[in-house]
């Protein structure tokens, strides 16, 4: 059954808050549902085969507790430096600022219960409104950045369009700056 637009954003706000009591930044916040997503709709829209074999959606749903934190680590590692084109330029350098096993286990369980492509029947207009407003509340722009771009271009289509993915990296460099080293 579909959820309505307000269910949808209550959900994606409850991910935001399991991941502030695991003490993330909202800029953290972006770079860890980013990530997470991405594994997800790359489930949901048969791109699972571009993704290396054994870190995957599924193969991340499976762990439990500190093997779960240990692989989601190892994932973002191998998906970073392994994969090749976009995969890896989305995953470069990426790491988790997750310390919980049970936060992430949560974070995991709701988005694989999301509908997200469901959503655009609703009207993708009102979700991202709904998403505005609690985002005003905490008066935070680079969530508004990262909503944005994921309501207007990832639910419109089904399959990940080089636009989307190029939308994707605009964040990842947005969030996470490249550091000087030395």
């Amino acid at each position: 059954m579909a959820l309505s637009t307000q269910e949808i954003v209550n959900k994606l706000w409850n991910l935001c808050n399991v991941l502030r009591d695991d003490g993330i930044t909202y800029h953290q916040y972006l770079n860890e549902l980013t990530f997470i997503l991405f594994l997800k709709m790359a489930e949901e829209t048969d791109y699972n085969d571009r993704l290396p074999e054994g870190f995957r959606w599924e193969n991340l749903k499976q762990k439990e507790g500190i093997e779960l934190a240990t692989f989601y680590r190892q994932l973002l590692l191998h998906l970073g430096t392994e994969s090749t084109g976009k995969i890896q330029k989305i995953y470069n350098n990426a790491q988790t600022s997750i310390s919980e096993p049970a936060n992430l286990r949560k974070i995991i369980k709701h988005i694989d219960e999301l509908d997200w492509f469901e959503a655009k029947d609703e009207g993708l207009g009102e979700m991202y409104e709904g998403l505005l407003e609690k985002n005003a509340s905490e008066k935070s722009k680079m969530l508004s950045l990262f909503f944005v771009l994921l309501v207007s271009h990832l639910p419109m289509t089904m399959d990940l369009s080089s636009h989307m993915w190029k939308k994707a990296l605009d964040v990842r460099r947005v969030a996470m700056p490249r550091r000087k080293i030395g």
